[in-house]
């Protein structure tokens, strides 16, 4: 039974409450969601969705929203409606132009729904599909099949194209696209459902998540208190070192990352001198104790030894002493003496 709700009531409530409450229409009650790809409000109502204009969008309803104004948008298959604060700007194949809204046009399509479609569509034998008691034919446009429902398009891949997925689909893959358009009317790819072999690949506004009896699929949206707690946590959390073991690194890479991840440890006591090496630190008091490595009465020293002291030459002073020994005019050849 085709049931007229108004639209404008939907779009208040909608800009008047948070994530997680639910609007109350008819007796009926619906979820408000929160969209993950834009952190916006959405309600599916009577299986049409409504969401909220997008305020950090570049486009002039982007503006607008950032002026105060409030702007909901209903999502169709091909035009979407559009209410801008108590008035409808843009009508709809299930808005008219005063906010009333037709219901029962549209079907649910949650999960179950979508997969059945998309198994019904690839299925050659399969001339048509029954939905919620609503029967839809399948029909063909450009060697493609598809279902129109909800007021899209689920279309298969055409396999004619260069594309990547169109190579899939030529390997055997079986893919299916949601023919949903954007805000201006556009089928912009990117606004686009895709149902790959049976597995929901890319999420549309057109596809509704499963309730629960118990507890309703709902998006909470964290409180400023949760968020400043969050943010203490993190600061005041210490960072932990992990170290992971790689088959391409070496042994000895693997020795040398744990000795220096091994902490230094600090001495107890000072080391005492007395105990070092007699040759390095030698106090005056010990030097009497010391066994000399060779016997005195091998060692003979002229005076004259004893009392100078053999230079220290550097490298430099080496070098060039080594260069001038070496050249051939002080070894072969005598300086010429006029006479």
């Amino acid at each position: 039974m085709t049931q007229v709700i108004s639209a404008l009531e939907i779009h208040s409530q909608l800009h008047a409450k948070k994530v997680g409450d639910t609007i109350t229409v008819n007796s009926q009650s619906y979820p408000i969601r929160l969209r993950s790809s834009n952190k916006c409000k959405f309600v599916h109502v009577e299986n049409i969705c409504f969401i909220e204009q997008n305020e950090k969008s570049n486009s002039k309803y982007g503006e607008r929203a950032r002026d105060g104004e409030k702007i909901t948008w209903i999502v169709t298959g091909s035009k979407w409606g559009l209410i801008c604060d108590d008035s409808v700007e843009e009508t709809c194949s299930v808005l008219n132009e005063d906010g009333e809204l037709t219901c029962g046009t549209f079907v649910k399509l949650d999960k179950k729904t979508l997969v059945d479609i998309h198994g019904a569509l690839h299925d050659s034998s399969q001339k048509s599909i029954t939905i919620q008691g609503k029967t839809f034919k399948k029909t063909c446009k450009n060697k493609c099949n598809l279902f129109e429902i909800n007021s899209s398009q689920f279309i298969e891949q055409n396999k004619t194209k260069n594309s990547d997925y169109a190579k899939k689909a030529k390997k055997g893959d079986k893919i299916t696209w949601v023919m949903v358009s954007n805000v201006s009317g556009f089928n912009a790819h990117k606004s686009w459902g895709l149902i790959m072999n049976g597995e929901i690949e890319k999420d549309c506004l057109l596809f509704q998540e499963e309730d629960d009896d118990n507890e309703q699929a709902q998006v909470v949206e964290p409180t400023e208190e949760e968020d400043k707690q969050q943010e203490s946590n993190k600061e005041n959390s210490t960072p932990k070192i992990l170290y992971e073991s790689v088959s391409a690194i070496s042994s000895e890479k693997k020795n040398e990352k744990l000795r220096y991840a091994t902490p230094v440890k600090k001495l107890q006591h000072k080391r005492s001198l007395d105990k070092s090496s007699p040759s390095l630190f030698s106090s005056p008091a010990s030097s009497e104790k010391l066994i000399p490595s060779t016997p005195p009465s091998i060692v003979k020293c002229s005076p004259l030894e004893q009392v100078l002291e053999i230079p220290v030459r550097s490298r430099t002073t080496r070098r060039k002493k080594n260069k001038k020994d070496s050249s051939p005019l002080s070894k072969n050849f005598a300086p010429v003496v006029n006479q």
